[in-house]
């Protein structure tokens, strides 16, 4: 029988990670972020469809959309000309985008504390590392997901089955 080398003490096993946890605590990470972000998108949809009218109401000439005189005015404004669907408007982009972002981005993290820790050769990373991690992944998220992003603030700038045109 031949006696462990160093490399082969350092190299976890194909199923766990360094720490000893198994390849589902990960999944359950990014499935946990996953179901955050669907439950706070439903939740907020609408004052985040508010929060991008009225900020793209200020590059827009006054004759081609509704000049909001505020957070409320806009909620009146879309209800009484939309119908409350349109504080709604983007909602299937935003909770497709939101599940894969939280999903992606645990996911990613944990693997890339991983994987940092095995680089490193250490039981626990420092603040810069964690924070190098953390920046891993959310790099990762943000090329994968802004597409999802795009979609969804052109879904919610639609007003009767037009879009917003953007003041070039």
């Amino acid at each position: 029988m031949r006696e462990a080398t160093a490399a082969d003490k350092a190299t976890p096993p194909p199923s766990s990670s360094p720490d000893g946890r198994n390849q589902a605590a990960q999944w359950k990470h990014a499935v946990a972020g996953g179901m955050a972000g669907l439950a706070s998108v439903l939740f907020l949809h609408p004052l985040d469809v508010v929060k991008t009218r009225l900020q793209v109401q200020d590059g827009m000439p006054r004759s081609e959309l509704p000049a909001y005189r505020g957070m409320v005015d806009a909620v009146r404004s879309a209800v009484r000309t939309e119908g409350w669907r349109a504080l709604y408007s983007g909602l299937t982009p935003a909770l497709v985008g939101s599940a894969t972002s939280w999903g992606i981005y645990f996911f990613a993290y944990n693997r890339a504390k991983q994987q940092n820790k095995a680089w490193l050769g250490v039981d626990e990373l420092n603040p810069q590392m964690t924070l190098l991690s953390a920046a891993q992944a959310g790099s990762l998220v943000c090329v994968i997901t802004n597409p999802l992003w795009v979609l969804k603030t052109r879904l919610q700038l639609q007003r009767g089955g037009t879009s917003a045109k953007c003041a070039e």
